[in-house]
């Protein structure tokens, strides 16, 4: 009796936490007591017996007692690596419940099918709390300190500790998505656009379990929302308790927390779209009017909704849509009907009012920035580069300064020097921020890019354009002599008249010349002299109108008037403008970025005069003169001025004058001519000639006359003959008649 009271005083001792020889040393001071002390060592052992008898039968009616930890460190959005810990105080195998102390006593025989059950149990739990989701989940180790410790007299402390690894991989079915292809990337992409994301859990225990379920969020993280569980401090610790340890049936605790990013690459909470507006002028018969829309960020719900479990996400990026394009959620047809197809209608509408242009553009989508784009989306790493781009385009008639881009360019390739701004190409507010170019040919100087709040500003000039000093103007007065006909008028009074018979041309040639009056150009124009190809590029372009055309006309055939009038001095002449040589004089190769004056703009003006002049005549010697000929010539400040004077065949000119040259035509015709240079201001000259025909010119210029006598005389030669053959002829008698009238 001694000994068991012995023994149990040193059990209850050393399960206190006493040595073996502490727990005797202090027996034998209580039994060398008093009698009191002894009574009371024997209400310790009474105390002693009831603390053992509740020590040897389990704490819990189960037949299994496991203290669980699961520490889910969060590796991303879909990813979370778990450290289990079980705490083994009482396990079920083989239909019956081994104590800690057993465990280790057994674990050389049965310790792997003490492992077998703690996976299955560990496995069932994951599936639960994870449904549908992919696990890996190693085996069981065992913590060889806990197998090593000695068990005291309560046989299920200390417990053995086992450890497993695991990591769980989310998939669509667990944030209730479909026809996702990668939900990793789509979860990633969209905390990493500012978006947040709800994870809902049903935290499990099995009957004999407490589990605690412990997520440590990485730094880049951090959760908006707890419901359920226990927020630390620091706030990167969520804690779920299921105990279920005195439980009968499997304990489930609902849960959940929202995450975002910390600093996401991306968050937007407008629409971000650009407009880059470009003006080519190199096609030089036309403008190429580019609008380039880039897309940096979208209103997703133009698109699509998202799902249910993402929240604060209005607006994506770039790398967003084609994340989302991607994984399902739309298409690229959608973006483009939903996004480029109304930025198409904007920049039609918007740009053919301000620019006053029929703009009707087609869509033409920079595949490389959506489908094809060489590097799409980095979910780590969600930006707007490259945007989504697309081209509306369309070759228009824009007119800058009032001008066409041909007539523009014209002035610039002719050397003139061109002023824009902000009202020249009135891009005005498209409801996007905007960046317009005025691209320019290679050799023209100016330029430029503007935007609404740094308007255009710039000059247009080409450094290889002519340069003129001074104008050069020319014009030939041309009288070609047709005919010189006797003029029997003047015979019949006694006279002796020709009628000579002119058919005068005044040639206006412009080289280049300061621009005439009747021409008004913009005031952005700037530009010393026109030439040649200028000239006829304005009147092709409508840059000189009709009226102020025609008006230049008009005053070039008064002075070609005035010239044929001073020239052969007839007392009224008429001028008209020969409208099939102006037309010739019009025609041109078109290049607007060569424009020269080798092939000068002609007016020309022309009319015919008659007048009557005396003659001398003679037989022998044979000789037929036109004398007291002479025509008076003027020069014009600033032009050269050529007076011809072109004689028929047959006909020599005779002349003393200084100055005058006598020139021969192809065709052997002789021809007057006197030249002033552009120095020689109004001088005046009279020029006097004779005119020297030859006889065969002189039979020419009579055979009218001979042949109107001649004429006349076989005229009277047969009238006379027809009276004479009338009287002679004899009477002519009927047939019927048997009676000649003389005899009855």
């Amino acid at each position: 009796m001694v000994i068991v009271f012995l023994a149990l005083l040193l059990t209850d001792y050393f399960y206190i936490g006493l040595s073996p020889l502490s727990c005797l040393m202090v027996v034998w001071k209580s039994i060398t007591k008093s009698f009191l002390s002894l009574l009371l060592v024997v209400l310790l052992c009474l105390n002693h017996f009831a603390f053992s008898g509740e020590a040897t039968s389990s704490p819990t009616p189960s037949d299994t007692w496991v203290d669980a930890t699961f520490d889910l460190m969060v590796v991303n959005g879909t990813v979370f690596d778990v450290d289990v810990k079980l705490n083994a105080h009482k396990i079920k195998i083989f239909d019956e419940s081994y104590s800690a102390e057993e465990i280790r006593q057994r674990y050389d025989e049965d310790g792997a099918a003490f492992k077998l059950v703690l996976y299955n149990s560990v496995e069932s739990l994951l599936e639960e709390v994870f449904n549908d989701c992919e696990l890996t989940i190693s085996r069981p180790t065992v913590d060889e300190n806990s197998l090593a410790s000695t068990g005291g007299v309560n046989p299920f402390n200390p417990p053995v500790v086992f450890h497993m690894d695991c990591r769980v991989s989310l998939t669509p079915a667990f944030f209730d998505v479909e026809n996702i292809t990668s939900i990793g990337n789509l979860v990633n992409g969209i905390f990493d656009m500012g978006g947040r994301v709800v994870y809902s859990f049903g935290f499990s225990a099995d009957v004999g379990w407490n589990v605690t379920y412990s997520f440590f969020l990485p730094k880049a993280m951090r959760t908006t929302e707890v419901k359920g569980g226990i927020l630390s401090l620091s706030g990167d610790e969520i804690t779920w308790e299921v105990e279920n340890w005195e439980g009968n049936e499997e304990k489930t605790e609902d849960g959940s927390f929202v995450l975002k990013y910390v600093n996401p690459t991306s968050s937007f909470d407008h629409e971000s779209i650009t407009m880059d507006v470009s003006f080519d002028l190199r096609p030089l018969r036309y403008t190429r009017l580019n609008c380039t829309f880039n897309v940096y960020a979208v209103n997703l719900t133009k698109l699509t909704q998202p799902p249910s479990v993402v929240s604060g996400l209005s607006f994506i990026p770039a790398d967003g849509v084609r994340l989302f394009v991607d994984e399902g959620l739309f298409s690229w047809d959608e973006f483009y009907s939903k996004v480029f197809e109304p930025l198409r209608e904007v920049a039609e509408e918007s740009l053919s009012s301000s620019l006053n242009i029929t703009f009707n553009p087609v869509v033409k989508v920079n595949v490389s920035s959506t489908s094809n784009c060489s590097q799409p989306y980095d979910t780590s790493k969600m930006d707007v580069s490259p945007p989504l781009s697309a081209v509306v385009s369309d070759d228009v008639d824009l007119k800058v300064c009032n001008l066409s881009a041909r007539a523009l360019l014209g002035f610039v390739y002719a050397g003139g020097t061109v002023e824009l701004s902000k009202y020249s190409i009135p891009v005005g507010d498209m409801g996007y921020p905007f960046v317009a170019h005025l691209v320019l040919p290679d050799d023209v100087n100016g330029g430029v890019s503007w935007n609404f709040s740094s308007p255009l500003n710039t000059s247009l000039w080409c450094s290889g354009a002519p340069h003129y000093k001074g104008e050069r103007v020319e014009r030939v007065v041309e009288g070609d002599l047709k005919s010189i006909d006797l003029d029997l008028t003047s015979v019949l009074t006694g006279k002796s008249d020709v009628v000579v018979t002119v058919d005068a041309t005044e040639y206006y040639n412009i080289y280049h010349v300061k621009p005439p009056a009747e021409f008004v150009l913009p005031r952005e124009i700037h530009i010393s002299q026109i030439n040649a190809d200028l000239m006829r590029l304005c009147l092709e372009e409508g840059v000189f109108s009709d009226e102020s055309f025609q008006m230049f006309l008009s005053n070039q055939e008064k002075t070609a008037e005035q010239h044929f009038l001073s020239m052969f001095g007839v007392p009224d002449v008429k001028a008209y403008i020969d409208k099939n040589k102006l037309g010739e004089s019009m025609s041109w190769d078109g290049d607007v970025s060569d424009m020269s004056d080798e092939k000068p703009f002609t007016v020309p003006s022309y009319t015919h005069i008659s007048y009557n002049t005396g003659f001398r005549f003679s037989l022998i010697p044979f000789s037929f003169v036109v004398e007291n000929q002479s025509i008076v010539c003027s020069g014009v400040p600033g032009e050269r001025v050529v007076y011809r004077v072109v004689l028929p065949r047959s006909v020599d000119v005779l002349c003393n004058e200084t100055g005058v040259f006598i020139n021969r035509t192809d065709d052997g015709r002789e021809v007057i001519e006197i030249v002033f240079d552009e120095n020689a201001g109004n001088e005046t000259r009279v020029i006097s000639y004779s005119l020297k025909a030859s006889p065969m010119f002189v039979v020419l210029t009579f055979l009218p006359c001979l042949v109107g006598l001649l004429i006349i005389i076989l005229l009277v030669v047969i009238l006379v003959m027809v009276r004479r053959r009338r009287r002679r002829a004899l009477p002519v008698y009927r047939q019927d008649e048997t009676t000649p009238p003389s005899q009855k």
